[in-house]
């Protein structure tokens, strides 16, 4: 989801109701764009719902998880090969 995707779902959203919200925050490094930011962004869109957590998918290396953690993402998909290296 792109932050306005982000956006248009939390304006849906009860704040009530359970949803994950992913972003494909590896993909969005790809770019050459650094996701902290956007991700910290897509959380603050949030705020207003409780039952939503956010979603860092398709991570690339182990600093991502800390950066998931620093933008305040609820979730991280990992692999098994990702995990190891944790």
């Amino acid at each position: 989801m792109t932050e306005a995707q982000v956006e248009a779902i939390s304006a849906a959203l009860n704040a009530d109701t359970p949803a994950i919200v992913s972003v494909f925050a590896g993909r969005i490094a790809d770019t050459g764009r650094d996701p902290v930011p956007i991700m910290q962004r897509c959380k603050s869109l949030l705020s207003d719902k409780p039952a939503a957590k956010l979603l860092w998918a398709s991570p690339r290396e182990v600093l991502n998880v800390f950066q998931a953690d620093a933008a305040g993402c609820d979730i991280i998909t990992v692999t098994d090969d990702l995990l190891m290296k944790l």
